[in-house]
């Protein structure tokens, strides 16, 4: 007589694949399977390469729970971005929201998770209490409060941009400087002659990236017998960035083009420029950063394109090596590319 529920066995989910499985499957011991995917040890290439074989044949993966216990490791990474008040602009936080992306994805691939926290919190605020392993310094500054809390910890960090007269730390970033010569160069091969930059002043912008541009700029410009012509503004302030750009189109000798360091400054560009009648890019070349290309302001630019979301993983892929005890991380230039904005 039936019940009217199925007389078959529920079907159990397959049983995950183990260590020992794929020791197995590659004919090694447990241990060197678990040198050959660590990296510890001196393992034989020929043996490595057996052992990811298994691995991936086997779809194993390691077990995040039992790796935490083993290296008495919490399992949380810590992503510390600058205060979210104050000096941060519209491409900052477009910035950090796709580092953010980019670290999560490649935080969960290697068994953590990852804690965004701001400088403050850092250091008093919802994290004070809990254990991490790392953390990744974003955007890090001279005598930078959120590197001494981490130091007092005694956790590994790694940083996105450098510190500025500061190379403790491995870093991931762009070449920023080669960025804007290679900008400079495709300026000038379209007819500029007197390029200019337009850029944060030094209180404001105190990161690396803005001393790399500088740096970049001065260079090129000595290279090529051409006398800087450089404006500042203020971070977040978009009165003091349009005035900045009047202090060069308004020059006697006016600039023909003019790099600003991030969007907010190319649109108060094209503002002034349209204040004077001015018409981008026919009488002013424009060229800047290109940090989110959804949002970035549609004007004919040449963009530096960055991509924010390797950086985030490059820099949860260092952390982790230095959380499992490798000492020869190395530092990480992460490549850029040009965008022809032109309309």
């Amino acid at each position: 007589m039936t019940t009217g529920k199925s007389q078959h066995p529920k079907a159990q989910p397959p049983i995950p694949a183990g260590i020992r499985d794929v020791a197995k499957a590659a004919g090694v011991s447990a241990t060197t399977v678990s040198h050959a995917l660590s990296g510890k040890g001196r393992v034989p290439p020929a043996t490595v390469e057996k052992v990811k074989a298994a691995v991936e044949n086997l779809r194993y993966r390691p077990n995040p729970n039992a790796r935490a216990l083993k290296n008495k490791r919490s399992g949380v990474l810590v992503l510390a971005i600058p205060e979210l008040e104050g000096t941060l602009t519209g491409s900052d936080f477009g910035f950090f929201m796709r580092v953010i992306a980019g670290a999560s994805v490649a935080a969960l691939k290697m068994g953590s998770v990852l804690a965004v926290a701001s400088a403050g919190e850092t250091a008093t605020g919802s994290l004070g209490d809990v254990p991490y392993d790392g953390a990744i310094i974003a955007d890090p500054v001279p005598n930078d409060l959120r590197v001494d809390v981490v130091e007092s910890r005694r956790a590994p960090i790694v940083t996105i941009g450098r510190i500025p007269g500061d190379d403790r730390y491995p870093w991931v970033d762009n070449d920023h400087a080669d960025a804007v010569r290679m900008v400079l160069d495709e300026l000038v091969s379209r007819g500029a002659e007197r390029p200019a930059l337009l850029t944060l002043n030094e209180e404001t912008g105190a990161t690396s990236y803005y001393a790399d541009v500088l740096r970049g700029y001065s260079s090129w410009c000595a290279d090529h017998g051409i006398r800087p012509v450089v404006a500042t503004s203020i971070a977040g302030d978009a009165k003091s960035a349009r005035a900045g750009a009047r202090r060069l189109l308004r020059r006697k000798v006016r600039p023909d083009a003019i790099h600003a360091v991030i969007d907010e400054l190319a649109r108060a560009v094209d503002i002034v420029a349209r204040e004077q009648h001015l018409r981008i890019p026919q009488d002013v070349s424009l060229s800047s950063l290109s940090v989110t290309p959804g949002t970035d302001s549609e004007l004919p630019v040449l963009r530096i394109a960055i991509d924010p979301e390797e950086q985030g993983r490059r820099a949860v892929e260092a952390l982790e090596a230095l959380v499992d005890g490798r000492r020869d991380v190395d530092n990480v230039i992460v490549p850029v590319k040009l965008v022809d904005g032109r309309a």
